[in-house]
């Protein structure tokens, strides 16, 4: 698996918004349970815990996300996230920022990303393409801090296989704007609803935007889920398990634990 694929699950991932749990299928009628994603724990390679995140929420939109180094809050513009702020431990002023738009049918338009150095400086911006309803490109553009200028860091299209995107082919450029690297990449799913895409992972998961690129969009926006990615002839399982409420609760890849998710339900 190339380097930018694997950074993902080393940043380690983390899901977010709400989740409703499924009845019990026993002959006794039970309420149905609302269950809310209360923490998230991350695995380093060995499996031990690394860090863990504890989400807040403001009705029922998550709104903060605290670890121990710091904390992000997310404001909304009715029911989509605008703006993600990013904060240090024990500071009230935001040391970077998100901001999203979006077009006409509610689908990503642009994500630029901000850091504060003294002035405030974009650093990054994501520039989303659609055909059809269905997301077809994705440009990476970062800045060189040398010129101050936004260049293209990478460039992925995708191969659609119903609503699942089967292929993505992802251009790296150097800082010269010469190619780098290609990395083609397919993938496998299950039958069941994307667990990430129905959270707006995206958004609610502050770590996870850092490694963004066209290798993990299939894992975000296809309606399934994915249970393999093949790169050349190195294959990558893939593998989600559920609670007892069937709740999101662990993510595997290539055999490790990478991340468990706890709820509230009521």
């Amino acid at each position: 698996m190339r380097k930018n694929f694997s950074l993902l699950f080393l940043v380690v991932f983390t899901v977010a918004l709400v989740f409703s749990c499924k009845k019990d299928n026993s002959d006794d009628v039970k309420p149905q349970l609302t269950c809310t994603l209360a923490k998230a724990f991350y695995f380093d390679s060995v499996g031990t815990i690394s860090d863990s995140i504890v989400y807040t929420y403001t009705g029922s939109y998550i709104t903060k996300l605290s670890n121990a180094a710091g904390f992000a809050t997310l404001e909304y513009t009715s029911d989509k996230v605008t703006r993600r702020n990013f904060f240090s431990a024990g500071s009230s002023t935001a040391d970077a920022y998100d901001v999203i738009a979006y077009n006409g049918d509610g689908t990503i338009s642009t994500i630029k990303s901000y850091v504060i150095f003294g002035t405030t400086i974009q650093y990054a911006q994501y520039d989303f393409t659609y055909n059809g309803g269905k997301l077809s490109k994705l440009d990476l553009k970062e800045v060189d801090f040398n010129s101050g200028l936004l260049k293209p860091s990478s460039s992925s299209t995708f191969t659609y296989s119903g609503e699942n995107i089967s292929e993505s082919v992802t251009t790296y450029y150097d800082d010269t704007g010469a190619v780098d690297d290609v990395a083609t990449l397919t993938y496998a799913f299950d039958t069941n609803a994307n667990y990430f895409r129905k959270n707006n992972a995206i958004f609610t998961d502050y770590l996870f935007v850092d490694a963004l690129d066209g290798t993990i969009v299939p894992l975000l926006l296809s309606a399934n889920n994915v249970t393999k990615v093949t790169d050349g002839t190195d294959e990558t399982a893939l593998v989600y398990t559920l609670d007892s409420n069937q709740n999101f609760y662990e993510f595997l890849f290539g055999g490790a634990k990478y991340a468990r998710y706890i709820y509230d339900c009521k």
